[in-house]
């Protein structure tokens, strides 16, 4: 009698294996996985590098100041709005500089509109609302251009009187965050 309990255990087991296996199967085919927000940009050259398209216009710089095109992916449930920041670490002897501020962005889109200068967005340190592309100083080491495109559970952002707010309250609120960083020196 103790030798059948085993072999009908044992049965039960290998019959729980092969369903288990076959639901874990069908789970990894019909149930996407959770997977991270992504954010990639066509108009950054091999290795990163910004295009004179999109480098500033103005103190010595000879871009054309284009925002970039910039593209992101897996958009976490729950995302009602997305918001972008470019800033420079490196300059300002460490201080950094903001480039670009842009928020509200519809969470149903993939990437930034055509002209996304139409979208709210606070003032860069040029001292301009919208794009302003890199300009670091000649003859200093090439600077990093960190964009962090941040996806959040409001459809609007409250209303800051400064960038030190809005960029504390972005950072408190991401349901997640994708970073592209980006290299520029002259």
């Amino acid at each position: 009698m103790h030798g059948a309990k085993h072999i009908d255990l044992v049965s039960k087991v290998k019959m729980f294996l092969v369903n288990g296996s076959f639901l874990l199967m069908i789970c990894l085919v019909v149930c996407p996985a959770a997977r991270a927000l992504r954010l990639f940009s066509p108009d950054l050259g091999p290795g990163g590098w910004f295009k004179r398209a999109q480098v500033f216009h103005g103190d010595g710089c000879k871009g054309l100041n284009h925002p970039p095109v910039v593209y992101w992916t897996d958009v976490p449930m729950g995302t009602h709005s997305l918001a972008l920041t470019l800033f420079d670490p490196d300059a300002a002897d460490g201080q950094g500089w903001w480039h670009w501020i842009v928020f509200n962005i519809p969470a149903y889109t993939l990437h930034l509109p055509q002209n996304p200068n139409t979208l709210p967005s606070l003032d860069n340190d040029f001292g301009t609302p919208g794009y302003g592309g890199p300009c670091p100083p000649t003859g200093t080491p090439p600077h990093h251009y960190v964009f962090t495109l941040f996806a959040l559970a409001q459809s609007s952002l409250p209303q800051y009187a400064n960038r030190n707010g809005l960029i504390q309250w972005l950072n408190q609120h991401a349901l997640a965050k994708a970073v592209l960083i980006g290299h520029y020196g002259r």
